[in-house]
């Protein structure tokens, strides 16, 4: 991917003030930083902007081999031997752990997603969400949503490509 391309997306993506929320509520963990999450978001950006995928897989491969040397180290990216499988899988390890401990931060109701539910437990997890318990988690993600929305129009404002 185009390091330009990268670079936009990067800024519009830390325009929208996504990074800051989500990295504030990683501020207070105890134990190593693990993996930057701003680079797992920026890394699912990518994807849907250059693969029309949202896949951790995509994401993980446009951050660590399909940007240049020059740019890996402009965003301290981790890197590794692409013919290493062994540093591979464990640089993905990270990369898909920072993305599980963001997800548990905004989740509600943590359940297991790799499998179907059973229509009882389903209900369960509904519940949660739609109860008092898991309101501040749904105005979270709203505000996180909406933010990644509409950064780009705010942006096109500021530039004055909204005129007409």
């Amino acid at each position: 991917m185009a390091d330009s391309k990268v670079m936009k997306l990067r800024r519009t993506l830390h325009q929208s003030g996504v990074v800051g929320m989500i990295e504030a509520q990683f501020a207070g963990l105890p134990g190593p930083p693990g993996y930057p999450v701003r680079l797992v978001l920026l890394g699912l950006v990518c994807a849907n902007y250059d693969r029309t995928s949202s896949n951790l897989d995509d994401a993980f491969e446009i951050m660590t081999f399909g940007t240049s040397e020059r740019l890996r180290a402009h965003l301290a990216i981790p890197t590794c031997d692409i013919e290493d499988q062994d540093a591979v899988n464990a640089l993905y390890n990270r990369f898909h752990r920072a993305w599980t401990r963001m997800n548990r931060l905004l989740d509600a109701a943590p359940h297991q997603r790799r499998s179907r539910l059973p229509r009882a437990a389903g209900r369960k997890v509904a519940a949660q969400w739609n109860g008092e318990h898991g309101q501040p988690a749904l105005r979270r993600l709203e505000e996180l949503a909406n933010r990644l929305v509409t950064a780009p129009v705010r942006i096109a404002f500021v530039k004055g490509l909204m005129r007409h």
